[in-house]
C-alpha cells in the first residue's frame, strides 16, 4: 500500500485534494460498509472527512469502521462536536491557553516532509487549576479536537501525519492528571482519525521517564513507536526540525513577550489551517 499520492493522481490534479485510485477504493469500501451496518457517516459529513478516516485506516476496513463508531459515540455523541468552524465561536476554543497561559503553540510545518506541528509546554500545565464544575476538562477536549481538525487541513497533511512536541523539563506530579489523560486518550488515540509522525518528549526527567513507561501500557503500538525521548538540541540537529520556526520553550528562536502574544500566533495558524480545511471539504470528491 502506498504512503502518498501516486504519479497518476499528481498528474490528475493537486495532491492536496486528489485521492489516488487505491485511496478512493478505501473510501468507497468504507462508505458501503457503514451503510450495510447502519452506521452514520461522521459529522460534519463530507467526502473529505470520510476520506480522512479511510486514509488513516489504509484499507483496514474493520479498524476504520470501529474508529468511525468511536468518533460518533465520543466526539459527536458525548461532546456534541460538529466541527471546528462551529466550535470556534464557543468558550471551548483556546481554553488550554486560557487556563494555562502560554502552554500551546502551533508551528510552521516541520522536518523534510513538512509535518503539521504543535508544541505543548507541559511545565505550564497544572491540573489543580481545572474547575470541573465549569467544564474545564470538557472545554480542553473540544479545544484539542479543533487543533486536530486544523492539522488535518488537506489530504497531504493527513498522509504525512502530525508532530506533537512536548517540553517536559522539570515535570512532576503537579503537571499530570491520570483523569485528564484517560479522557484525552479517548479522543486523540481511539476516536479522532489522525496519524502521528513523531511525538517527541523533550528534556524529560526521571519522573517522566518512569511515567511514560506506565502510560505506554495504555497506548496503541503505532503511537508507542512514534514516541521519542530527546533533548531540545536533538530536535534540530538530529531530527531536522527548523529552529527558526519553533518556540523558545523547546529551544527554538521564536520568543513571545507575553502569553497573549503567543496565543495570537496560535489563533492565526489555527484559523488559516481551517480555511485550508474548508477548501478541502469543497474540492475533495470520492
Amino acid at each position: 500500500m502506498s504512503d502518498g499520492p501516486s504519479e497518476a493522481a499528481e498528474a490528475a490534479g493537486d495532491s492536496r485534494h486528489t485521492l489516488t485510485e487505491e485511496e478512493r477504493q478505501w473510501c468507497l469500501d468504507l462508505r458501503k460498509e457503514l451503510e450495510v451496518q447502519g452506521i452514520p457517516e461522521p459529522e460534519p459529513r463530507s467526502d473529505f472527512f470520510l476520506a480522512q478516516f479511510a486514509l488513516i485506516g489504509k484499507g483496514k476496513l474493520d479498524e476504520t469502521v470501529g474508529r468511525v463508531k468511536r468518533y460518533n459515540e465520543v466526539i459527536s455523541g458525548e461532546y456534541g462536536y460538529k466541527g471546528a468552524n462551529e466550535a470556534l465561536d464557543t468558550d471551548s476554543y483556546g481554553s488550554c491557553n486560557k487556563i494555562f497561559p502560554g502552554m500551546m503553540h502551533m508551528c510552521a510545518p516541520q522536518m523534510a516532509k513538512q509535518h503539521p506541528t504543535m508544541v505543548a509546554d507541559v511545565r505550564k500545565y497544572l491540573p489543580k487549576r481545572l474547575n470541573t464544575e465549569k467544564g474545564d476538562i470538557r472545554n480542553m477536549m473540544i479545544d484539542m479536537m479543533i487543533s486536530l481538525d486544523s492539522m488535518s487541513a488537506d489530504l497531504d497533511d493527513i498522509r504525512k501525519g502530525m508532530c506533537f512536541v512536548q517540553q517536559c523539563q522539570g515535570m512532576g506530579m503537579s503537571n499530570y492528571s491520570h483523569k485528564v489523560e484517560k479522557e484525552a486518550s479517548k479522543v486523540y488515540q481511539d476516536a479522532y482519525p489522525v496519524r502521528y509522525a513523531m511525538v517527541p518528549f523533550v528534556n524529560i526527567g526521571l519522573f517522566f521517564r518512569v511515567l511514560i513507561k506506565f502510560l505506554k501500557l495504555f497506548l496503541k503500538e503505532k503511537v508507542r513507536e512514534r514516541i521519542l525521548l530527546c533533548n531540545d538540541k536533538d530536535l534540530y540537529f538530529a531530527y531536522g526540525f527548523d529552529q527558526a520556526t519553533m518556540p523558545g520553550c523547546v529551544g527554538g528562536s521564536i520568543a513571545y513577550e507575553t502569553p497573549e502574544e503567543s496565543h495570537a500566533e496560535y489563533d492565526g495558524v489555527i484559523r488559516e489551517n481551517l480555511k485550508r480545511r474548508d477548501e478541502s471539504i469543497v474540492k475533495v470528491k470520492i
